[in-house]
């Protein structure tokens, strides 16, 4: 799902986009699995994936994965839903996991990033 919502992201935005995971879990899915689908390494805000930062994004364009969309309107002022991710095998609270692409950030991500850490997600 999310290599989907990336892939349908014009070339020229796919470059510059991050894909932010709300947890290790998530974040390291994503870079297990992303390589094949073309995807970049994870950006996240939950215990390493917050130490390692923002890389260098700078928030233009962000794909989240599992973010509630009130906490991510915080930060962006575009908002819009991509995708949900559903699996019968994740745990319950995994489910119906929104999936938003994210445009104009209210701030730079590097100002951000210090605001999103979570250590447990």
């Amino acid at each position: 799902a999310v290599a989907r919502v990336y892939n349908s992201l014009p070339p020229e935005e796919r470059g510059r986009c991050a894909v932010f995971a709300r947890n290790y879990g998530q974040a390291g899915a994503i870079d297990f699995f992303g390589a094949r689908h073309g995807l970049p390494k994870a950006i996240g805000k939950h215990q390493n994936y917050f130490l390692w930062g923002p890389r260098d994004y700078t928030g233009e364009c962000v794909i989240t994965v599992g973010e509630r969309e009130t906490d991510v309107r915080k930060s962006f002022d575009q908002v819009e839903l991509a995708a949900t991710i559903t699996h019968p095998y994740v745990l319950p609270h995994e489910n119906n996991l929104p999936v938003f692409i994210c445009r104009k950030p209210k701030r730079p991500l590097r100002e951000i990033w210090p605001d999103v850490k979570c250590y447990s997600c």
